[in-house]
């Protein structure tokens, strides 16, 4: 159950990566389209929505990266725990079992 819920979230953050690059990439084109039809002068504007396009891009691929590196070290912990609480439930249930009042 947890795999089929790792790889559903693994699958759905592809999938959403893919949809910010492309409205990026969008956004950059439109930029450059802006800045080819700016009127002289528009120099300034034009540089900064350039500059907070990478600025919002740089914190985008941060956050990526740091979500992906919480993903990794929960699966990293939460496999070992789940393993043993299964063993606890499997060891309780064997005792439970075996002393069986008549």
């Amino acid at each position: 159950m947890y795999e089929l819920a790792q790889n559903a979230q693994s699958e759905i953050s592809q999938m959403i990566e893919g949809q910010v690059s492309g409205f990026q990439k969008e956004l950059a084109d439109s930029i450059d389209k802006v800045a080819r039809n700016a009127p002289a002068g528009s120099d300034v504007a034009v540089a900064a929505m350039k500059s907070s396009l990478a600025a919002t891009t740089a914190a985008m691929d941060n956050m990526s990266k740091v979500v992906k590196q919480a993903a990794s070290f929960a699966d990293t912990n939460f496999k070992p725990a789940a393993s043993n609480a299964a063993k606890t439930v499997e060891t309780a249930s064997g005792k439970k079992s075996n002393g069986k009042r008549k």
